[in-house]
């Protein structure tokens, strides 16, 4: 037959119905409508099938098919398409990162949670909104089994390269033994970008540009928390990023647009602080080499660096809060 559905806010509905499920999202002015049919499959479990289906909550729409399984797990699974698809209304849900003093949030970052339920969704968007970037030609995956819920941006195009993305969250074991709430989070995520305009990129990051050529980068994060802070003091994991023929701005003691052969620096991370190691920058003009590190808990950067030049080498430091960093030659009088 057919369903028709409507709800202010669907997260408050299920939060009053189901206490156990939490979603990450308000879901507000949520409308449903579709073809539906309820019929056993060959174990005898019952099972819901949503043909045609028309979802909108928060401003995005889906559009697609929708099961639902009875068993001892349930599962829900689902294949969406849309044209534009907000990330906004489950990122602001989230504590800000910072608070007022400029240092990382203490707030509980709440846990989502949606009971004894298996998830397994497949959406395609033609545009990923994710401010201050869109990724293009999205393919996401949302897939929970025994309250593990892992979600994945299997491809996606971003300033002309591939972005590939995953993160995995759960309840952090032994929570307690690090002070912790017993809702504590932890956190794994992968993140790839290859071949993305320098350029474009920086123009929708900081809304000027800071380099050209083809930029290619890495990330690899896991930690423990409850809240950004705690999470940030925990984080473990590695990071690369590479540039290579294209141009940067003000390079140390260079004043000025630099052209570059290649840039690429490496770094690992432990509680929170990564070590920059394999700085290396080769062009024309200019040549730079350096090592540092990057204290994410205090938002601390303490970077020296070699650069040689038409008249002579210089070394110099970039250093400071990262909200007001101070570039200095080390070998001046």
């Amino acid at each position: 037959g057919h369903l028709s559905a409507e709800a202010a806010a669907l997260a408050t509905l299920l939060a009053r119905a189901a206490p156990g499920i939490a979603l990450p999202a308000a879901f507000s002015d949520a409308s449903l409508d579709s073809e539906a049919r309820i019929a056993a499959d060959r174990d005898g479990l019952a099972t819901l099938d949503l043909q045609k289906l028309a979802f909108r909550a928060d401003g995005n729409g889906w559009e697609g098919t929708l099961a639902f399984r009875r068993g001892a797990r349930p599962l829900v699974s689902a294949t969406l398409a849309t044209e534009r698809l907000m990330l906004a209304p489950f990122t602001d849900a989230l504590p800000a990162p910072l608070d007022a003093a400029r240092r990382w949030s203490r707030s509980i970052v709440p846990r989502p949670r949606i009971g004894d339920v298996d998830l397994d969704l497949r959406i395609s968007a033609a545009h990923l909104l994710c401010r201050p970037f869109t990724v293009d030609e999205a393919a996401l995956a949302v897939i929970s089994r025994d309250g593990r819920i892992e979600i994945a941006l299997i491809d996606g195009r971003l300033s002309g390269g591939t972005l590939k993305a995953r993160l995995s969250i759960g309840q952090a074991s032994k929570a307690s033994d690090k002070g912790l709430t017993g809702d504590a989070l932890d956190l794994r995520g992968t993140a790839a970008l290859t071949n993305a305009d320098a350029s474009a990129l920086s123009w929708d990051a900081a809304g000027r540009q800071l380099a050209t050529g083809t930029l290619s980068g890495s990330l690899a994060l896991h930690g423990r928390g409850d809240s950004v802070a705690s999470l940030i003091n925990d984080f473990a994991g590695s990071a690369r990023i590479s540039l290579t023929d294209g141009e940067i701005d003000d390079v140390g003691t260079w004043r000025g647009r630099t052209v570059v052969r290649s840039l690429g620096a490496s770094a690992s991370l432990a509680a929170g602080i990564a070590t920059i190691t394999d700085l290396v920058l080769d062009g024309p003009e200019l040549t730079s080499s350096g090592h540092g590190t990057l204290d994410l808990r205090r938002r601390m950067l303490d970077l020296r660096a070699v650069q040689s030049r038409p008249g002579g080498d210089a070394s110099f430091a970039v250093s400071g809060p990262l909200d007001a960093l101070r570039v200095r030659r080390v070998d001046a009088p």
